[in-house]
């Protein structure tokens, strides 16, 4: 019965299929053999991630594998993702409008993504919003679509976070970080955590410096959580 249920997974793992749940090998092969452009963009995405996973800063992150990763655009995951760690790097590198398309782009084709994506990708442009464009009403709009019982309490903190911001109440927002911070400091030590809060610690400084001058500069946008 082992035996025979293993050799099913394994055919039915070569089988080419693809959703918002996973890509099976078999299409990642046809992709490589008959599909080159989204083979690629495949490999490019495992680079980033290795590199999301060593600790890389999102403003150092490969741009030629960027590139790549972003070449094509299609109705698939693999669509959200590529965008969504451009969408990483551009924020940190202050292009905002760059930061603004990609945003755009997996929105839009948000609905190949896992739900938990989906709350990541809504807790970004409430970032977004409130950080970059100061909006704070555009921002209450994309909090109010995150789940209240979602799996990462701190999608709902880094939004209100940047909320606040956008409002002048500095020390409410410090305060949301620090809940924020709480959350990261849960998780194993590992290289991706000490990038978090790394990134973290720019938005409380910037936060620190903005409050004795008229203008709040900007500088992180995912509170450090790299986007899978």
């Amino acid at each position: 019965m082992f035996i025979a249920c293993s050799l099913a997974n394994g055919v039915n793992d070569l089988l080419p299929f693809e959703s918002r749940f996973g890509i099976s090998d078999g299409r990642r092969i046809w992709m490589l053999l008959r599909q080159p452009e989204r083979g690629e963009r495949w490999l490019a995405l495992l680079h980033l991630g290795r590199e999301l996973n060593d600790g890389v800063l999102p403003e150092s992150l490969s741009a030629d594998f960027l590139a790549k990763a972003i070449a094509v655009r299609d109705a698939s995951a693999d669509t959200v993702k590529a965008n969504a760690i451009a969408y990483f790097a551009a924020f940190h590198q202050r292009k905002d409008s760059e930061a603004a398309q990609h945003l755009e782009t997996c929105l839009a084709y948000s609905g190949h993504a896992l739900p938990m994506l989906r709350e990541a990708l809504m807790s970004d442009a409430a970032v977004f919003q409130g950080r970059r464009r100061k909006r704070a009403d555009l921002a209450e709009e994309w909090l109010a679509g995150i789940p209240v019982q979602t799996q990462h309490l701190w999608l709902r903190s880094r939004a209100e976070a940047a909320i606040l911001e956008a409002k002048g109440d500095v020390e409410g927002a410090l305060r949301k970080l620090a809940e924020v911070e709480a959350t990261i400091l849960t998780l194993p030590k590992n290289a991706q955590r000490e990038t978090s809060l790394r990134v973290l610690d720019r938005w409380k400084s910037d936060l620190s410096v903005g409050s004795d001058g008229p203008v709040l500069r900007s500088a992180a946008g995912n509170a450090g959580f790299p986007v899978h």
